[in-house]
């Protein structure tokens, strides 16, 4: 079950990051050479390094799974149970807090069966196709 709520945790912060997720694989490296001839002394970038080609292939590999693992109904039942027993800890939101669990909760597994992997790892820039 924890493998399960960390597989779900992992993917509901990469679906939320809006950074540029290339950085976080490579660090960015170049050579700069700086022209001696300009007065403004602008920098050109002579040579950069090569990204992890793999990573593509590992969000697109992933994000399938994820995807797979989410339209499993023991999965989706599971999640609701969890967030039901959650809402038991706001004892005077309870029951809003189970409406709103029943309302989204579809919604946000339909949201998921939506997703295509080569088109979430393109909108993450993890792949440049």
């Amino acid at each position: 079950m924890e493998r399960r709520v960390g597989l779900l945790f992992l993917f509901l912060m990469g679906a939320c990051c809006a950074c540029d997720a290339r950085q976080l694989g490579e660090p960015e490296l170049s050579v700069l050479q700086v022209s001696k001839h300009e007065q403004e002394k602008e920098s050109q970038p002579v040579e950069n390094f090569g990204r992890n080609e793999n990573l593509c292939t590992l969000c697109e590999e992933f994000t399938a799974k994820a995807v797979d693992y989410f339209a499993e109904n023991k999965t989706q039942t599971e999640i609701i149970n969890l967030l039901h027993s959650s809402c038991s800890h706001l004892h005077s939101f309870e029951e809003e807090c189970i409406s709103v669990v029943d309302y989204y909760v579809p919604l946000f597994f339909l949201e998921i069966s939506t997703i295509q992997p080569a088109d979430f790892c393109q909108k993450f820039n993890l792949c440049q196709r």
